[in-house]
């Protein structure tokens, strides 16, 4: 009986951390889908000027500004009343004192609209209009605890300060890193970076209790619990998995392969290498001036635009060694071990170009893989 419910206990400790970590995920994993799909839109009633975009609006913001309370006199004397007679009196020693400027306050000073453009920040309210072009930016703050965001300029001598609250710091921050990357021509950047933090968080998906057995959670999902498994290798979901589905190949997917660098009078390597499509389609021939890029190389994996003139890596040269020696730990487990590692929501297999297969294992498929 004891063991029954340490096990119970465990199982539901376990499931606790399991959604916890499944939230984080989805989180993670809908910020790099906004980065790779969301370029921005127009909104009707804000006039945007010739390729702008809105990447963010935000109602019911404030406008901060710094107002002084009010100032007092310090060092204040009544000084002493003499008696010089016939009922006179004379005060001496009187003295008003130095006055000081009461504490500066932020204040709210106007409550409006903040849009995020690829360009630049505005803030519409019912009685002041303020706008921070990201040509002209010096800097800017963001402040979680509190929801603040704080730009400076070149153009404006005090720095700009929004109040959106801290219930969507997170937001607000994220999608002005974006439309800043949109803005720099640095989204593929951005992207790639997301990539790899969700390959990261992948490895660290909780691990199930020792010695407890495939049961079913409250909300009638499957929770596949077995053995302990290592800790950098991802456990099935609570979801009803039926089985990997076929591979699909992703458009613009494809493999780096035949690559060379050859030195320049540049003082630098030039690189060479075939882009293969996962599609099967024709190898793209591209060179690289100034190559100085540890992620590229032979097997590295990304995405080619559609000029087929530029690609963007997403899966490094060493991701890719360390995801085959992590495939074939995966397939010297027994089946039912096997099953309880897949999950659908997991990308790595796909991104390295690789797919389970109905038995559960991890295999090579892409073009550029298998050759």
């Amino acid at each position: 009986m004891a063991e029954d419910h340490r096990a119970k206990r465990a199982r539901k400790r376990y499931e606790k951390q399991l959604d916890e970590w499944k939230s984080q995920r989805d989180t993670c994993a809908e910020l790099l889908e906004t980065a790779r799909d969301y370029p921005g839109q127009h909104w009707p009633e804000f006039v945007c000027k010739s390729g702008e975009l809105v990447c963010a609006k935000v109602t019911s913001t404030a406008l901060i500004e710094d107002r002084r309370g009010p100032g007092q006199y310090r060092g204040k004397s009544s000084g002493v009343s003499l008696p010089i007679g016939f009922g006179i009196r004379y005060r001496a020693g009187h003295s008003r004192g130095h006055y000081v400027q009461g504490t500066p306050t932020p204040t709210a000073v106007d409550v409006g609209t903040v849009y995020l453009t690829n360009t630049r920040l505005v803030f519409t309210g019912n009685k002041q209009t303020r706008e921070c072009l990201f040509d002209k930016m010096m800097g800017f703050e963001h402040d979680e605890r509190t929801g603040t965001t704080v730009i400076s300029v070149s153009n404006r001598q005090k720095p700009t300060r929004i109040q959106y609250g801290p219930e969507v710091s997170d937001w607000f921050s994220f999608r002005m890193e974006l439309a800043l990357a949109h803005h720099n021509g640095t989204v593929a950047e951005l992207t790639d970076r997301l990539q790899q933090d969700l390959h990261q968080f992948d490895r660290t998906r909780p691990i199930p209790p020792e010695g407890l057995t495939a049961t079913t959670t409250s909300d009638g999902s499957r929770s596949a619990v077995g053995e302990e498994a290592p800790s950098d290798i991802p456990i099935q979901s609570t979801s009803d998995v039926t089985g990997p589905p076929p591979w699909q190949p992703r458009p613009g997917w494809g493999t780096i392969r035949n690559y060379v660098t050859i030195a320049n009078s540049r003082g630098s390597h030039d690189a060479t290498f075939h882009f293969v499509p996962d599609d099967g389609g024709r190898p793209h021939p591209m060179t690289v001036r100034d190559v100085d890029i540890p992620e590229i190389g032979e097997f590295a994996r990304g995405i080619i635009n559609a000029n087929g003139d530029n690609v963007m890596i997403h899966v490094s040269v060493k991701v890719m060694r360390e995801a085959e020696d992590l495939f074939h730990r995966i397939n010297g487990f027994e089946l039912d071990k096997r099953s309880k590692m897949y999950d659908p929501q997991i990308t790595l297999a796909q991104d390295c170009g690789w797919t389970w297969t109905s038995e559960y294992k991890v295999v090579k498929i892409a073009p550029g893989v298998t050759t």
